[in-house]
Protein backbone atom coordinates (compact mmCIF):
# COMPACT_ATOMS: atom_id res chain seq x y z
CA UNK A 1 0.00 0.00 0.00
CA UNK A 2 2.60 2.23 0.95
CA UNK A 3 4.61 1.68 -1.94
CA UNK A 4 1.80 2.58 -4.51
CA UNK A 5 1.51 5.60 -2.38
CA UNK A 6 5.35 6.61 -3.00
CA UNK A 7 5.55 5.68 -6.50
CA UNK A 8 1.83 8.10 -7.30
CA UNK A 9 3.78 10.97 -5.35
CA UNK A 10 7.19 10.68 -8.10
CA UNK A 11 5.51 10.54 -10.43
CA UNK A 12 3.72 14.04 -9.43
CA UNK A 13 6.53 15.72 -8.73
CA UNK A 14 8.08 14.94 -12.18
CA UNK A 15 5.01 16.00 -14.01
CA UNK A 16 5.29 19.17 -11.92
CA UNK A 17 8.98 19.33 -12.60
CA UNK A 18 8.00 18.90 -16.52
CA UNK A 19 5.55 21.68 -16.45
CA UNK A 20 7.99 23.93 -15.25
CA UNK A 21 10.07 22.97 -18.08
CA UNK A 22 7.37 24.60 -20.51
CA UNK A 23 6.53 27.41 -18.94
CA UNK A 24 10.17 28.12 -18.77
CA UNK A 25 10.72 27.38 -22.30
CA UNK A 26 7.41 29.49 -23.11
CA UNK A 27 8.90 32.85 -21.41
CA UNK A 28 12.28 31.93 -23.59
CA UNK A 29 9.85 32.05 -26.28
CA UNK A 30 8.16 35.39 -25.55
CA UNK A 31 12.08 37.20 -25.09
CA UNK A 32 13.02 35.77 -28.41
CA UNK A 33 10.25 37.54 -30.39
CA UNK A 34 10.87 40.78 -28.24
CA UNK A 35 14.31 40.35 -28.87
CA UNK A 36 13.60 40.07 -32.45
CA UNK A 37 11.19 42.24 -33.13
CA UNK A 38 13.72 45.11 -31.14
CA UNK A 39 16.23 43.84 -33.32
CA UNK A 40 14.10 44.50 -36.47
CA UNK A 41 12.91 47.76 -35.53
CA UNK A 42 16.31 48.78 -34.92
CA UNK A 43 17.72 47.32 -38.28
CA UNK A 44 14.85 48.88 -40.09
CA UNK A 45 14.31 52.61 -38.47
CA UNK A 46 14.72 54.41 -41.33
CA UNK A 47 12.12 52.37 -43.77
CA UNK A 48 9.74 52.52 -41.00
CA UNK A 49 9.86 56.36 -39.96
CA UNK A 50 9.67 56.97 -44.35
CA UNK A 51 6.49 55.03 -44.36
CA UNK A 52 5.37 56.36 -41.32
CA UNK A 53 6.30 60.24 -42.53
CA UNK A 54 4.80 59.50 -46.12
CA UNK A 55 1.46 58.00 -44.43
CA UNK A 56 0.90 60.71 -42.72
CA UNK A 57 1.95 63.33 -45.38
CA UNK A 58 -0.66 61.64 -47.72
CA UNK A 59 -3.37 61.11 -45.12
CA UNK A 60 -3.01 65.08 -44.25
CA UNK A 61 -2.97 66.10 -47.63
CA UNK A 62 -6.17 64.20 -48.88
CA UNK A 63 -8.47 65.16 -45.33
CA UNK A 64 -7.76 68.81 -46.21
CA UNK A 65 -8.02 68.69 -50.31
CA UNK A 66 -10.52 65.90 -50.89
CA UNK A 67 -12.84 65.70 -47.88
CA UNK A 68 -13.32 69.23 -47.73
Amino acid sequence: MSENKQSNTGEQEIDLSIIFQKINIFFQKINSVIFRSIQFVIKNIITILVLSILGFGIGFYLDKNIIS
